[in-house]
């Protein structure tokens, strides 16, 4: 199963967008940000060539045990009534980052 977290957590790591990322490996922005969020799934061809632009093995997005950098600092927990906040935030951000 493919760690989609993971995929976004490097890319953000590095500092580098998803039309950029998007760009390098041959796919659209669109279809690249549906793949991050977990909504479509690459094809081998396709997440070899997204690990080779992140700088990471295919292995580091199939497994849980992930040695990459952490995400940056813009998410807070969040508790009670925010969370319905939260949720909303962080589908906006899947979506357009």
């Amino acid at each position: 199963m493919i760690n989609f977290k993971a995929i976004k957590s490097r890319r953000a790591g590095l500092g580098l967008k998803q039309a950029f990322v998007a760009e390098r490996v041959g796919i659209s922005q669109a279809h690249y940000s549906s793949i991050e969020c977990g909504r479509d799934n690459p094809s081998i061809p396709t997440l070899e060539a997204i690990a080779r632009v992140l700088g990471v093995s295919v292995v580091n997005f199939l497994s849980d045990n992930l040695d990459l950098p952490p995400p940056p600092g813009r998410w807070r927990l969040v508790r009670g009534a925010d969370r319905a906040r939260r949720r909303r935030r962080m589908w906006r951000s899947c979506s357009t980052i």
